[in-house]
């Protein structure tokens, strides 16, 4: 594999406390790459047309970009690598400004720091493999696992948006370890005025199914469609002592 270390100065923003042009020497040195150089602003049109034109010129596989944040300009560079005929997933950042040159002033430790993250970067980039972006269709169905404050509060804020919810909960009844609670901090409210009324919207509502006294047996499939088995546990019901609430059982 041939690999390209492309460091950014940022203007002073990375340069002013990392000396980058001895980060990108030492990158050399690492296993498989074939190329390194900073850059004054890689980011720039004349930083990606240099990132391109290395990549042509020294038959590069994989580019390691160390720079800003990635949450920055991580799809900038993969189209840079993607212009220059690599797959965008071959492509690997080393935050090294976040990371290291905005939190210390040590320049000395800042260079080893950045090139740690650098050598780690490239150890990274070995390992990837051209991926193929791809659609599916996702089920818009929404199963929220355990029924207390948080999983009620998730499940009502879902099917008001419109979407189909399974709530499962373990218990003979929804409301979890609130449900046992006096008063909450720091209004001094009693837990059930809180709790209460979105127990019975949970119970009411036409886009919420529950599942009390039950768990997940099995769970299948990938991100967007998954098939879950769910496992319901019998159950006593003093039907004398019964309100109607719906809140113990699917149906009561």
């Amino acid at each position: 594999m041939r690999i390209g270390v492309f460091v950014c100065h940022c203007g002073s923003n990375i340069a002013g406390n990392v000396d980058v042009g001895s980060v990108a020497e030492q990158a050399l040195s690492l296993p498989d790459v074939a190329f390194a150089s900073d850059t004054m602003y890689a980011c720039a049109e004349q930083g990606q047309e240099g990132i391109i034109e290395a990549i042509r010129d020294h038959g590069l596989d994989g580019v390691v970009v160390a720079s800003c944040t990635p949450r920055m300009h991580e799809p900038t560079f993969r189209r840079t690598v993607e212009r220059a005929g690599l797959n965008r997933y071959m492509f690997e950042m080393a935050n090294i400004r976040e990371h290291v040159s905005w939190i210390g002033k040590d320049k000395e430790a800042n260079t080893r720091k950045a090139l740690d993250l650098v050598s780690m970067a490239v150890s990274k980039l070995r390992y990837d493999r051209p991926l193929t972006p791809k659609s599916f269709e996702v089920n818009k169905r929404v199963m929220v696992v355990g029924g207390g404050v948080a999983g009620i509060q998730a499940a009502l804020d879902c099917a008001n948006g419109g979407l189909e919810v399974v709530l499962v909960e373990k218990q003979s009844t929804i409301g979890g370890k609130m449900a046992k609670l006096d008063k909450t901090f720091p209004t001094v409210d009693c837990s059930s005025c809180i709790l209460g009324p979105k127990m019975v919207d949970v119970s009411q509502h036409p886009n919420i199914t529950l599942y009390a006294s039950s768990e997940i047996d099995e769970l299948s499939g990938y991100v967007g469609n998954y098939t879950a088995t769910i496992r319901r546990k019998a159950t006593y019901v003093d039907w004398e002592a019964c309100t109607g609430c719906g809140l113990c059982m699917e149906k009561c």
